[in-house]
């Protein structure tokens, strides 16, 4: 039996998900509900531009293996859980989208409910993190679809994270975003941004790719191997943790914003 499914992707090419992935995760009802939401409310002005959260939630985990890639070819030793918990964020990030996506996404209620909601699992789990417990989710840009992605890894996917050695309120902070207060949390934190970041993430890099590839608009192009090979894991003196890009891809990374910019005009209303 093959350890892995295979998926061939218009955006990545072949995308190899480890079996286990498949039959916790992917084969669940939950995501492939995902096959029948689309990723653009923009289909008016650009008839092409058809595709859905199920194939971005599969290049999303794509990316996420070449940025780990990246890290450990510069020698750097991750600990097997915070590994095993950044994939599983970049699989499960959308698994809680509303049907029709954002259209709906106001029936999941407010943010500051659905976060209280999620907030009392966590207590009910035994799981202390008093900073989440304190922060003030009004103050933040966080959607209701990110909580309850986040919600679903606390309650219905927990024993499965589990067994696979990953950490469900650690995979809950990366999808939504919250990094640590704690400096000793700094290694967490970068993983956080990696796929919940201002700038660059896992999320990001395949989005921007994607939607420009389905509407059929020529911009400028991004070098997503360039970008994804220009991430480093920098420790200052203090052994804090935090992400750098070499300069030989600023231009690269200019350009990646410029992509998103446009592509937030041309597609709105949309989410990260």
């Amino acid at each position: 039996m093959k350890a892995y499914k295979i998926f061939l992707d218009t955006v990545h090419g072949y995308i190899s998900v480890p079996n286990g992935y498949c039959g916790k995760f992917v084969d669940t009802a939950n995501f492939q509900r995902l096959r029948r939401i689309e990723q653009l409310s923009s289909r008016s002005l650009y008839p092409c531009a058809r595709h859905d959260r199920f194939v971005h939630s599969i290049g999303v985990f794509h990316i996420g293996e070449r940025l780990l890639d990246t890290i450990k070819s510069d020698g750097v030793e991750l600990d097997e859980s915070l590994r095993q918990s950044f994939l599983i964020a970049c699989l499960l990030h959308d698994v809680g989208h509303s049907p029709f996506s954002h259209t709906l996404e106001s029936c999941f209620g407010s943010t500051s409910d659905l976060f209280d909601v999620y907030k009392s699992y966590l207590v009910a789990n035994g799981i202390e993190d008093q900073s989440l417990q304190k922060l003030d989710v009004t103050q933040t840009d966080v959607k209701q679809h990110e909580i309850m992605s986040a919600l679903l890894c606390v309650t219905t996917y927990k024993d499965a994270i589990q067994s696979l050695k990953g950490y469900p309120a650690l995979i809950g902070r990366m999808i939504m975003g919250f990094q640590y207060i704690d400096d000793s949390k700094s290694l967490e934190n970068c993983f956080i941004s990696l796929l919940h970041g201002d700038v660059i993430d896992a999320d990001k890099l395949d989005y921007i790719c994607r939607d420009k590839w389905s509407s059929g608009y020529q911009n400028n192009s991004v070098d997503v191997e360039r970008i994804i090979k220009s991430v480093k894991l920098y420790r200052n003196n203090e052994g804090e943790y935090s992400i750098v890009y070499l300069k030989n891809a600023l231009y690269d990374i200019q350009s990646m914003i410029d992509n998103k910019i446009y592509i937030i005009h041309i597609t709105m209303p949309r989410n990260k």
